[in-house]
C-alpha cells in the first residue's frame, strides 16, 4: 500500500500509477495529483495502468474541506483525473479540517486499511 500526507500523498499517487509492481491500494491524505499530465502519460505507456483498472486497485483520498495549503478542489480535481483513467478512486472529505489529520480521519483510515487488507 502506498500512502502519504501532503507531498507524500502526491508521491503515493505517482508511485501507485507508475511503480514496476501493482500496489494493493493507494491512500493519499491531504494531497494532490502533482504533475498529473506527465504521470498519466507515463502510466499509459505501460501495461501497469490496465492492471490497476482490471484489478480495481483502490485509490482512497482523504482530505479536509478547510485545507488552506492544498484546497479541497485540488484533491477533487485529482479524483476526477483518476476516475477519468478508469480507476477505482474515491474521496472522504472532513468538514472543518485544515491541512492536518484528525481523530475521525484516522479512524476512517484504520477501518479502510482493515477492509482493504482483509
Amino acid at each position: 500500500i502506498f500512502g502519504g500526507f501532503s507531498q507524500g500523498a502526491a508521491i503515493s499517487i505517482a508511485a501507485g500509477l507508475t511503480a514496476p509492481y501493482v500496489p494493493r491500494a493507494v491512500m493519499p491524505l491531504s494531497g494532490f495529483f502533482a504533475a498529473a499530465t506527465s504521470v498519466i502519460e507515463l502510466a499509459k505507456s505501460t501495461p501497469h495502468l490496465d492492471t490497476l483498472i482490471k484489478e480495481k486497485v483502490p485509490f482512497a483520498l482523504f482530505h479536509g474541506d478547510q485545507d488552506p495549503v492544498l484546497p479541497l478542489g485540488l484533491a477533487r480535481a485529482g479524483l476526477d483525473k483518476l476516475r477519468g483513467l478508469g480507476l477505482n478512486a474515491s474521496i472522504k472529505e472532513y468538514p472543518g479540517m485544515a491541512h492536518t489529520t484528525s481523530e475521525s480521519e484516522m479512524k476512517d483510515v484504520i477501518a479502510w486499511l482493515a477492509e482493504t487488507t482483509a
